[in-house]
């Protein structure tokens, strides 16, 4: 990430930032139909990340009332959205790249803690590869990877989560554009294919 390039500048001039990469060959972009019915939004994450769903379950319930949508998270079963017709499962390697497949809109909540702000958001990256629309917290990662209102968005309030996801649920012909912008900056700057050559540079350059 730019915050750790940052740290490390101060011991080395010499760095290289690398972000964490995905193979295009797995997380291939499927344009989704244009009529798609209802709206998935979703969550990926892990059991002991769980707890960052609680940083959007009030503007999840606020956006029921307001708009029809199907919410699915990925990471665990242990979710608590009351207000929200939702559906859960475990996180499996092997079937990682279709489950997130059923959304069309990634959430991706982040707590305000130190650990956080020096991370690469690899989910904001994954997401944008299937045409999965991302909406973030504006930190670590993700302001430099999402670019508001052109292949994603960032919420940095609750009332900002709602309006953000509601325009993307209701306004279908924008939901894809944008799908189909977060697919080609995904892979024209995180795929395996533009990161090895970068790996490469890093490794000549050490050896000088």
């Amino acid at each position: 990430s730019s915050h750790l390039r940052e740290y490390a500048l101060q011991f080395n001039k010499n760095v290289r930032q690398i972000p964490n990469s995905f193979d295009p060959k797995v997380y291939a972009y499927r344009p989704f139909p244009e009529n798609a019915g209802s709206v998935c939004v979703g969550w990926s994450g892990s059991p002991s990340t769980l707890k960052n769903l609680e940083l959007v379950a009030a503007p999840l319930r606020r956006l029921a009332e307001k708009v029809d949508y199907q919410f699915h998270a990925i990471g665990g079963t242990e979710i608590n959205l009351p207000g929200v017709n939702f559906t859960a499962q475990n996180w499996r390697e092997e079937t990682e790249a279709d489950d997130l497949r059923k959304m069309q809109i990634g959430l991706i909540p982040l707590p305000d803690v130190q650990w956080n702000k020096y991370k690469f958001i690899m989910k904001s990256a994954q997401y944008m590869a299937l045409g999965i629309v991302p909406v973030g917290t504006p930190m670590a990662s993700n302001p430099e990877v999402i670019r508001h209102g052109e292949n994603g968005f960032l919420a940095a309030t609750d009332d900002e989560w709602v309006e953000y996801t509601k325009i993307l649920i209701e306004d279908a012909t924008l939901r894809n554009k944008m799908s189909a912008q977060a697919a080609r900056d995904a892979l024209d700057n995180y795929s395996l294919d533009a990161t090895i050559p970068k790996v490469i540079e890093a490794f000549k350059s050490a050896v000088k």
